[in-house]
């Protein structure tokens, strides 16, 4: 009996210890209650899931909704950013996720300041508070380090802190930035920069202040966010009638659909026009905004992209928006699927830019067609496959969308033939950009402007052979005859008509020139 008192007795010790460690297991484990799911998603895979959730405990406990709710953006969204670095004797890039480096050190301290500069005008209705979230609050733009910028940034410009006191009015907006701006532009150098400046802290950028367009943009939107002042950095990422690398511009958010573009350390708001070269424009097929928030209708998230299609690695980030229709005219094109292609690969708009097809847009599939929505207006574009940098296959006719929206399509008639003079090797845009690309200043530039402008000096063909080309329907440039620019003319006989060209001189293979169609007697250029 004594025997199987001591086996019961010895059973429950263990099973009440049992219960008490589950009892402190339990006590232990974090409770997410009141935290959004989203939030909550990305907490329990945080290097620091336990100090930030101290974190939003925190500021739950300060009954802050303010700094809550903006300290909930940011985690939500945090697992689609990181800083890139590269090895500079290798060239090998190092990624670092937020999830997996942030401690709240690192945000807490940035959130607590932005919070309190943006405030006053949140309550006043002069900030629209998800405006505020994508283009103020953010601590970082890109994938540069993280660092307590906004602290320095406030500091810096504590001078022009005090214009915010009288409001955020549109007009008062504005002047803050013109005079962030002008501060900026002192001692900024245009030139190669030293590194990507979208892998660069602010603190570096100011270091150095040489660089090109994304480093002009990225140096003043820091400043101007840490004053309270919904900026962004907008960007293409290449021309659609014109050669040339892509380019950046900032603007002043001031509504949903409203914006007002301005140049970082160059022009001031609102006289900027980011497609004006001179006197001549230039057009991109798609322009992107860079937001925080990751974005489902990415190219990342599309379902092609998520069963291993390659993909064009400048489309590839879900933290930017496609924002073409609020700078220029628009419209959709309509491709029926079964003629594009014999594979489920996703197939692209392209334009042609430095003598290749690049992918700009995907579609949306639906039913049997590809729809590409919100594409600009008076392009060429060509639907493609992509395989690698550099290789894209085209499956189908290169067309021009015309202004009205309607689609012309490029195929060349064998049956009625056109004589082309060619009296110019490229548009006049390109002969503008030629004139910047001398490095010409003052009344040297200003003269070489002038004669471009009103055709005293043009690029008229130089007196060598010249070959023209034209698009098949085999999809591919066909040689059509080589002639001699000879007495003022160069003329190519019999050509097939209805077709985009390429002109191309002797012994070069150039990068830099550009298709054209021909009709009544005239070159259009793309």
């Amino acid at each position: 009996m004594t025997h199987r008192f001591a086996k019961i007795s010895v059973w429950f010790r263990v099973w009440i210890a049992a219960f008490v460690c589950f009892l402190l297991l339990l006590g232990c484990s974090p409770s997410y209650e009141g935290i959004p799911e989203p939030v909550v998603s990305n907490l329990k895979t945080m290097q620091y899931g336990g100090a930030w959730l101290h974190a939003i405990r925190a500021y739950q406990q300060e009954e802050d909704t303010l700094k809550l709710k903006s300290l909930y953006f940011l985690l939500e969204h945090m697992d689609s950013h990181y800083t890139l670095s590269r090895n500079p004797q290798t060239g090998e890039v190092h990624v670092e996720w937020d999830t997996e480096t942030l401690h709240p050190d690192d945000v807490i301290p940035h959130v607590d300041q932005i919070t309190e500069v943006v405030r006053t005008p949140l309550q006043r209705g002069e900030i629209d508070f998800g405006i505020y979230l994508e283009y103020i609050l953010p601590y970082r733009i890109a994938w540069e380090p993280v660092t307590p910028w906004l602290a320095r940034a406030r500091e810096q410009y504590a001078w022009v802190a005090d214009s915010t006191t009288s409001g955020f009015s549109i007009e008062n907006m504005v002047t803050i930035c013109s005079m962030v701006n002008d501060d900026m532009a002192e001692g900024f150098r245009f030139g190669t920069p030293p590194f990507n400046a979208c892998m660069a802290s602010w603190e570096q950028l100011l270091e150095d202040k040489t660089g090109d367009c994304y480093t002009m943009t990225q140096l003043v939107a820091y400043p101007l966010r840490a004053l309270g002042l919904p900026v962004s950095v907008d960007f293409i990422s290449t021309w659609g009638d014109a050669n040339g690398g892509g380019h950046a511009w900032n603007a002043l958010i001031t509504g949903s659909e409203e914006r007002v573009p301005f140049m970082g350390c160059e022009k001031n708001p609102p006289d900027y026009d980011p497609f004006l070269i001179e006197t001549e424009e230039r057009r991109p097929p798609i322009i992107f905004r860079k937001i925080f928030s990751s974005n489902p209708q990415s190219l990342p998230y599309h379902s092609r992209i998520q069963e291993g299609d390659p993909a064009p690695g400048y489309l590839l980030d879900d933290n930017m928006i496609d924002v073409t229709d609020q700078y220029l005219k628009t419209a959709t094109v309509r491709l029926a699927a079964n003629q594009l292609r014999e594979s489920n690969q996703l197939v692209y708009l392209s334009t042609f830019s430095n003598g290749n097809w690049e992918p700009v847009f995907w579609p949306e599939q639906t039913g049997a067609e590809f729809v590409f929505k919100k594409m600009t207006t008076g392009l060429l574009y060509l639907p493609v496959l992509y395989h690698e940098p550099g290789q894209a296959d085209p499956v189908g006719s290169p067309f021009i969308l015309n202004e009205n929206g309607a689609m012309t399509s490029l195929i060349p008639d064998k049956a009625q033939t056109v004589d082309i003079n060619i009296r110019y090797t490229q548009s006049k845009a390109m002969d503008e950009l030629d004139v910047f690309s001398r490095g010409l200043e003052g009344e040297e530039f200003a003269a070489a402007m002038a004669d471009v402008q009103h055709d005293r000096v043009r690029s008229t063909p130089e007196p060598i052979g010249w070959h023209l080309y034209y698009w098949d329907e085999g999809h591919d440039w066909k040689h059509t005859a080589m002639q001699t620019y000879e007495d003022g003319e160069l003329i190519f006989e019999n050509i097939p008509s209805g077709a985009l060209y390429r002109l191309l001189p002797e012994g070069q293979t150039a990068w830099n020139d550009r298709p054209f169609t021909y009709e009544d007697d005239k070159q259009t250029w793309w």
